[in-house]
């Protein structure tokens, strides 16, 4: 199936909820704006196994004030990101769980980020090509980002 993004929601951590409680602390209700315009990586291929530039930026149709729930989320240049090798990285998202089924509260864990020796002869295998543009984490049984 083929699906188009159309919008952001911005400042929710529970999608059953509105707004998101925990421990007596309450965020502000979630925020939803529309896409004006999504531009792709020039070079991304929906084919590629190996996901090479599987990026995006969007452009939203109106400015979003920023809160305590709501910020910007900064990439390491390239100096920043040159060797992360044996670092904790955080990951997060409504991901499939182990019941099957997408997670209606946003997940969060801290995996290792491994060489990209290491995971070059692991994705050999499976016939995927990997760059030293793709960042390589994870692999612990039961710890995953799907």
């Amino acid at each position: 199936s083929s699906s188009k993004l159309s919008k952001v929601r911005l400042s929710d951590w529970n999608t059953e909820t509105n707004p998101d409680c925990q421990n007596g602390e309450c965020n502000e209700p979630f925020v939803e704006v529309p896409i004006e315009k999504m531009i792709v990586h020039e070079d991304y291929k929906t084919s590629d196994r190996s996901k090479h530039n599987d990026i995006a930026l969007l452009k939203l149709e109106r400015e979003v004030q920023l809160t305590k729930f709501i910020d910007i989320i900064r990439l390491p240049d390239e100096s920043e990101a040159s060797d992360l090798t044996g670092e904790k990285l955080q990951v997060a998202g409504f991901g499939v769980t182990e019941t099957g089924k997408t997670s209606p509260k946003l997940l969060k864990i801290e995996i290792n980020e491994y060489s990209f020796e290491r995971c070059k002869n692991v994705y050999d295998e499976e016939g995927v090509t990997l760059t030293k543009n793709q960042v390589c984490a994870g692999g612990e049984e039961g710890i995953d980002t799907w």
